[in-house]
């Protein structure tokens, strides 16, 4: 570990580094479901005041094509254990407040799937398909988020649509990687195992919160 008053007045990185404490960490994260309210974080906030005109819709996506057909069933899979483990995916919002739905209450995620094999435009199809699901989005009674498989002659492409809430650049990287990993390992094993958790949102809320004051 590294003290703040360490990091800020040793001017190079050799005495930061003399500086650094050696030791085990011994944080212990819950590593069960996380649900209920929780605070929201200044950038929630923010965006909350900012009063977007449809604030349903802002969201992020990411399309994924395949040459390949997906394993529907070893991809639902992945997608259901991953919203499991990572419990902000599961958020719905009563006006400002942020409420961690339990896997019971939340029907995790929206799928959507077309095949466009046969069509003569089919990004303009699939382009249509994609607004209409990201549209969707009800902050409200969620999910917040949506999956769109589309089935071309090309391949298949695959929508991932989550709303800016609950998910940044960050956790995307995060997110895919549990994606492709669960995936492989439900085709290779028949089952999942995702790593530990770290803080959850909830915890991170209420420490920014805290901190604030």
């Amino acid at each position: 570990k590294l003290s703040f008053a360490a990091l800020m007045y040793q001017q190079t990185p050799r005495k930061i580094g003399e500086n650094i404490q050696m030791g085990e960490v011994n944080q212990v994260y819950e590593q069960g479901e996380i649900n209920g309210e929780s605070p929201l974080t200044p950038i929630q906030l923010e965006f909350f005041n900012k009063n977007h005109v449809v604030p349903n819709h802002y969201n992020q996506a990411l399309m994924l094509r395949s040459d390949e057909p997906f394993d529907i069933p070893s991809l639902k899979t992945a997608i259901t254990e991953i919203i499991k483990h990572h419990d902000a995916l599961r958020n719905v919002y009563d006006g400002q407040r942020q409420i961690t739905l339990s896997t019971e209450e939340s029907k995790l995620y929206d799928w959507y799937e077309k095949d466009y094999t046969k069509v003569q435009d089919v990004s303009k199809e699939i382009e249509y398909a994609s607004d209409k699901l990201q549209a969707s989005i009800d902050l409200a009674t969620g999910p917040l988020v949506k999956v769109g498989l589309f089935h071309s002659d090309s391949g298949d492409h695959l929508l991932i649509c989550v709303h800016h809430l609950v998910i940044d650049g960050v956790s995307w990287r995060i997110l895919l990687e549990d994606l492709f990993s669960g995936y492989r390992q439900i085709q290779e094993t028949s089952k999942i195992t995702l790593p530990m958790k770290t803080a959850s949102y909830k915890e991170w809320a209420n420490a920014l919160t805290q901190y604030a004051k």
